[in-house]
């Protein structure tokens, strides 16, 4: 099962490693990795990433997050940008309610963003699916929390590479677990972050954790627009079946 990848400067580094789909095959080790920002790796880190093997890092945070925590990543390490902006207004409006002037309740951020994924960022997905399939190298995506951006992928290869659904989600919600250590820490940089007390901060804990109604809001968002998650991923994405089964010889064996 997935495998996390215990790094000094991470909290949500994992190897989508040894899920098994519907035909009884396996993915690959130290092939496909999924993570939170990089900006804070140590040399340990960075040793380690080299001993990964990983060769291509694809990094979806916004311009605004990229030049606050910029990535520190090896030299040699392919870097691809690909900004999906879910962060655009969120200050204005987390301050709103923190302070009492929204009634807007926290989860429902990321309830709206993981729509906004489909609505908005196929295009943005759609060549992130297109890079696995035309580099078959070690890849590492990554955003800043590494779960709902991260996560929206994750969920879409787990689906081509056919790994059950009921695993796909529970794969989801491990980010829960692997930070559940992180998150004061994580709070008292949201409090630094936006320059608000320690106890309004701890009012964003929900927006530092994974629930299922985010993602499902993405599922039954790509249901209402396309009928199914394979319409979506050959109507929206643009990936073919042909594609599907490349993926698939890459990442499983």
């Amino acid at each position: 099962m997935t495998k996390l990848i215990k790094l000094e400067g991470t909290n949500n580094t994992r190897d989508l490693c040894g899920y098994t789909n519907i035909h009884g095959q396996t993915i690959r080790n130290n092939m496909i990795f999924r993570s939170d920002k990089l900006s804070e790796l140590t040399e340990s880190d960075l040793e380690e990433i080299k001993l990964l093997g990983i060769k291509t890092i694809v990094d979806f945070r916004s311009e605004n997050e990229k030049k606050d925590e910029p990535n520190n990543i090896p030299d040699e390490i392919n870097y691809i940008e690909m900004p999906i902006a879910a962060d655009k207004d969120i200050r204005l409006e987390l301050n709103d309610v923190i302070n009492g002037k929204s009634n807007k309740k926290m989860g429902q951020f990321l309830i709206d963003v993981n729509k906004d994924f489909v609505l908005l960022y196929s295009d943005i997905f759609s060549e992130f699916l297109k890079r696995l399939i035309s580099n078959p190298e070690p890849t590492l995506f990554h955003c800043t929390s590494g779960k709902d951006r991260t996560g929206f992928a994750a969920f879409l290869i787990l689906h081509i590479l056919e790994i059950p659904k009921n695993i796909i989600l529970e794969d989801y919600l491990k980010t829960n677990d692997f930070i559940k250590d992180s998150l004061e820490h994580q709070i008292n940089h949201v409090s630094k972050l936006l320059n608000i007390p320690l106890d309004k901060a701890s009012l964003i804990k929900p927006l530092l954790l994974v629930d299922i109604e985010y993602i499902n809001n993405a599922i039954n968002t790509i249901n209402q627009y396309y009928g199914s998650i394979d319409n979506y991923i050959s109507d929206a994405l643009h990936i073919t079946n042909i594609m599907k089964i490349q993926l698939r010889k890459i990442m499983m064996i």
